[in-house]
């Protein structure tokens, strides 16, 4: 080869808009022929380039893209990933009067269930002389209300009563102070 047909490194950095260490690192790759030190033969230059172009265009539709369709990805799926948390979060949600309800009738239940043990069980205490006895006869009654609460199903309360408190209203307003007289303190032991 002469060094007619060949230019100078330089020549092949303009023409193909690259660095010259660019061209030098293609050509260490072994993608662009050297003919000569800083020399190089145009046309074939020009041809592996372009070749080499291609290659890497075709490559990045298959899958070994540039930057910007990595984070195209990247983004497409922290989206994705997004949408599946707010999906999530909506079907976890629970709104809270339906809370405050729930409770207000299981806390509703509770007191009924232990105001009544005393009117229960005063009958069956009043005959009983033995300590041991009347623990006994407590202890069976405070189990049966609490096996009873446990297996409260404020779903099955809800949709009976719902029927019956649209029917039932109050007549005097409360407006959130205590109605009736105040208890007496109860004296144990004395």
């Amino acid at each position: 080869m002469s060094a007619n047909n060949t230019v100078p490194l330089e020549t092949i950095s303009r023409l193909l808009d690259v660095s010259p260490r660019r061209v030098n690192q293609l050509t260490k790759e072994g993608i662009l022929p050297k003919t000569e030190r800083g020399r190089y033969e145009l046309v074939p230059v020009v041809r592996a380039y372009i070749k080499f172009l291609r290659n890497k265009a075709v490559n990045s539709d298959v899958g070994e893209g540039d930057y910007s369709s990595f984070r195209t990805k990247k983004m497409k799926a922290d989206s994705e990933l997004a949408e599946m948390e707010v999906r999530k979060a909506l079907n976890n949600f629970i709104d809270k009067d339906l809370i405050l309800k729930g409770w207000t009738e299981i806390v509703g239940a509770m007191k009924s269930k232990l105001i009544a043990i005393p009117s229960i069980i005063a009958p069956q205490l009043a005959v009983e002389a033995e300590v041991g006895t009347i623990r006994q006869i407590l202890s069976n009654q405070i189990n049966e209300c609490l096996e009873e609460l446990s297996n409260y199903d404020p779903k099955q309360l809800t949709s009976s009563n719902d029927t019956n408190n649209a029917e039932l209203k109050s007549t005097t307003k409360t407006n959130g102070k205590q109605v009736g007289r105040p208890r007496k303190a109860t004296i144990i032991g004395g």
